[in-house]
Parts: C-alpha cells; structure tokens; sequence
C-alpha cells in the first residue's frame, strides 16, 4: 500500500499534463486545473476506501481501541487533573458529537473537519472564561475521544497520514489532527499510573466492577457493535489479498476516469 499515494500523484500530473494539451482546457485560467485534479482526486479516493478499511493492521487495531475506551468510560475530567462543571461536561459531550461524524466522510480533508470542529468547540468554550486555557486543551479532548470512541480510529489516522495533502496536515487541521493521534496514543497505554486515581479502583472499573457515571452502551448497542465487526471481518475475509485488491481498484477507478475524461477532452 505504500506506492499507491505515489502512484496516485503521478497518475493526477499525467492527467491533468494531457487535459493543458486539449482544445477543451487550453484557455483555461490555472485556478481550473486545481478544482480538476482535486476533482480526479476525490474520484480515486472514494473508490478505494473501502479496500483500505480492511487492512489487518488497522482492523485489529479498531477492534482493540473500540473495546479498551468503551472499558475507559468511567474517566472523569478529575482523573486527568481538570476541575469538572457541567458547563465542561457540556462541552464535552458536544465535542465528541463532532468527533464521532468523522466516520461519515471519506475525504481525509473532510475527516479533518470533523477534527477541526470538535477541538474548535473545546476552545470556544475557553474565550471569556478563566476557569481553563490552552494547557488544559489536550485533557479535556481526551476525554472527548473517550465519550465519542469513534469506530475504525486506527483506520481513519492511517488514511489522513497516508492520503491527505502534506500542506494539509501543515495546516491548522494538521495541527489538530496530530492533537488526535496524541490522545489515541496516550489512552492506547493508559493505566492507573497517568490518572489520578487509586490503582485498585482504576482495575475495578476498568473491568466493569463499578458503576459509571458517564453512560455507556445498552446491552443492544454492544450486540450491534460485536455485529458490526462480525460483518467487517466476514467481508474482508482474505486479508492477505488486501494490497492486490486496491491496486486492482485504483486501476478500474483510473481507467474509467479516463474513459469520462475522453468524453469531454475529445
């Protein structure tokens, strides 16, 4: 899978190299050409991002997180050294709200925007405020991350890594891009010793013996949830294949943006 960014970029500099030759775009302004080759794109992108969802690493990475923040619903703002309000809590919730969207979009810049507009909601509830500042920004996302525990995480930080623009994750929603993978990071390793809290009551909850007050899945939401995963591993079966079946994608995807191209450029 590593060539195919590759492949892609010198797939969309060829492309849009032959659309300057043609009497269709040969007075067209350079503005133009970097709406097509975004365009040309999308197009490829969308095609095969279902292929990358079931890489092996990724899916058992999904699997793994999914379980381990649902286990991590107990933390409050405390255990990370944040003074709780319900204004906070507020805030919180809000966040991960936007967060959790970012599984209905398959563009990495689009993804990012979710990114963007869930940390922008932490910060917002800052302006005018002195109770918290910029310090307490990563905490309190994590927490966001915690209440949003989007699906496929793994996956979704792959394909911005291995798919966004590299100005991109230059940018301000780069910035807050790298926000996430810290706090997925931080609670992939979580244990008693980075919270504040007794290591005998952090094992306890962790492992369902107490109650919690930030509410957690229904027992029909954790049977869909195990379904969900069911159906993902059944249709990705042979995994082994992956890499061969985006190439093989990206091929058809390219060729018949090609033959659209040709419809309009001949």
């Amino acid at each position: 899978l590593s060539r195919i960014p590759d492949l892609i970029k010198h797939y969309l500099e060829t492309f849009i190299a032959e659309c300057k030759t043609t009497k269709c775009y040969k007075q067209e302004p350079p503005e133009s050409f970097l709406i097509l080759r975004k365009g040309a794109e999308s197009f490829i992108l969308a095609r095969i991002f279902e292929y990358f969802c079931r890489r092996t690493p990724s899916v058992s990475k999904d699997k793994f997180l999914y379980k381990h923040i649902k286990k991590l619903s107990f933390l409050e703002p405390s255990h990370l050294e944040i003074k709780d309000s319900p204004d906070l809590s507020a805030t919180i919730d809000r966040s991960a709200q936007e967060l959790r969207k970012i599984n209905d979009f398959l563009l990495p810049e689009q993804k990012m925007d979710k990114i963007l507009r869930s940390s922008k909601i932490i910060f917002e509830s800052f302006e005018g405020g002195k109770a918290y500042g910029a310090d307490d920004f990563l905490p309190i996302f994590i927490m966001a991350v915690v209440r949003a525990n989007a699906k496929k995480l793994q996956t979704n930080i792959d394909w911005i890594q291995t798919y966004a623009d590299s100005k991109l994750l230059m940018s301000e929603r780069g910035y807050y891009f790298i926000q996430l993978v810290s706090a997925v990071r931080f609670l992939e390793t979580l244990d008693a010793s980075s919270l504040s809290i007794d290591p005998k009551e952090f094992h306890s909850r962790y492992n369902g013996q107490a109650f919690s007050p930030i509410p957690i899945a229904s027992e029909t939401e954790l049977s869909d949830d195990a379904e969900t995963f069911a159906n993902e591993d059944e249709d990705g079966s042979d995994l082994r294949n992956t890499d061969e079946a985006v190439l093989e994608a990206l091929k058809r995807t390219i060729e018949n943006l090609d033959v659209q191209a040709s419809k309009f450029t001949n």
